[in-house]
């Protein structure tokens, strides 16, 4: 209901997949996510979106069970870094711009391209073909107008809310109507109480697509670790 000081929003149209962190979901973790927030889903509104990624998503379920069988033992051999850095601040803080630099100094670290992080359960082997993908990302960044691309650095939360079936709180993205609900996953001090251990447990399902980028990320791990010790 307005009250006559909310601004009107004209709703603007564009693709379905455009832009979208749910790209490289897989079809269980995006079922759930469907139904968890159901409620919350306009489905009148947005079913060819919908349905166009449950395709997409049906096809990335794949594309996890190929990369498994190419890249399982290498991924389990995967050492973990036990010296990450991590950049901390508010939004529009210069952040990106700090991650972005730092980035180019591949001698000491490492960095999560857009690609990797929008596609974490397959883009060991399916990288090569991101040519593919390109009309799925902007060139620039919506908000501020940064550059954007496949290869730019990205931040790994957007690997762990697809792997985590929106447990994140990247995905008021998504739903911005809920978004205080997804507001204890900033510290996930009030995330997962001792009541909500299938919750808990369910954080990060059991597909190899999640265990396997769980050893691959020190954030995912780290989550994991303060899960079980929550236990």
């Amino acid at each position: 209901m307005r009250d006559g000081t909310t601004p009107r929003f004209s709703p603007k149209s564009t693709p379905p997949l455009k832009n979208n962190i749910l790209s490289g979901i897989t079809l269980l973790a995006l079922v759930e996510v469907l139904y968890t927030r159901r409620v919350h889903i306009e489905w009148r509104k947005h079913w060819l979106r919908i349905a166009i990624l449950l395709m997409l998503s049906a096809i990335n379920s794949c594309i996890s069970i190929v990369e498994q069988m190419l890249h399982g033992r290498a991924i389990a051999r995967q050492q973990l870094n036990d010296r990450p850095l991590f950049i901390l601040g508010h939004p529009r803080t210069g952040t990106t711009l700090l991650h972005t630099l730092l980035a180019l100094d591949h001698e000491q670290f490492a960095t999560c391209s857009t690609f990797c992080a929008g596609f974490p359960s397959g883009f060991l082997w399916l990288e090569r073909f991101k040519g593919l993908f390109a009309g799925v990302v902007d060139s620039k960044r919506p908000m501020d107008n940064m550059e954007l691309s496949f290869d730019t650095p990205q931040e790994d939360e957007i690997a762990t809310n697809v792997l985590s079936a929106g447990r994140s709180p990247y995905m008021p993205l998504v739903f911005m109507t809920d978004e205080p609900s997804f507001r204890p996953f900033f510290s996930f001090r009030d995330a997962c109480p001792e009541a909500s251990s299938p919750l808990k447990r369910s954080s990060f399902p059991s597909a190899t697509s999640t265990r396997k980028h769980a050893r691959m990320d020190p954030c995912m791990q780290t989550r994991q670790h303060a899960n079980t010790l929550k236990r």
